[in-house]
């Protein structure tokens, strides 16, 4: 594309001072795709001025009004209803009740862990009857070591 091509706008619109307007038509008569498009332009416009088009039969408000008027259908309702404000607070409410159940121990849970101190419970129990091994210190450990480590 040629840098005069790039002017085609501006010299359609009037925007070329004269010396610029000469030097694009001089290219008009050397550039086959300005020259095409100069000829659609012309014909184009040519064709809207020739032909009569009627006033419209409303003023511009009145089609505005009738553009914009609310539809009781169901597409409209969806596109009108709901408001984004109210649809985002449904839906930190609803995710509000779904974190809460969540959060909630259930039944069988609770279940588990009274089962579990049942058990706790019982082995305390049955280890009182038995003699419980106690962890000796560092020092007995040390003094066992010394007197040879003999297991008794």
């Amino acid at each position: 594309m040629n840098r005069l091509c790039k002017l085609f706008d501006r010299f359609q619109d009037g925007e070329l001072n004269p010396e610029e307007q000469e030097k694009f038509r001089q290219h008009l008569t050397v550039c086959d795709s300005c020259r095409t498009r100069n000829y659609l332009l012309v014909n184009v416009a040519r064709a809207i001025k020739i032909r009569e088009i009627p006033e419209p039969h409303r003023d511009p408000e009145k089609i505005s009004a009738i553009a914009f008027e609310r539809s009781d259908s169901w597409d409209a309702l969806s596109f009108y209803w709901p408001k984004p404000a109210t649809a985002w607070i449904a839906f930190a409410a609803i995710l509000l009740v779904f974190s809460f159940l969540q959060v909630q121990p259930s039944g069988q849970e609770a279940g588990i862990n009274v089962e579990y101190e049942m058990l706790m419970t019982d082995s305390d129990l049955n280890n009182t009857n038995q003699n419980i091994l106690i962890a000796p210190t560092d020092d007995e450990i040390v003094r066992w070591l010394e007197e040879g480590g003999e297991i008794q």
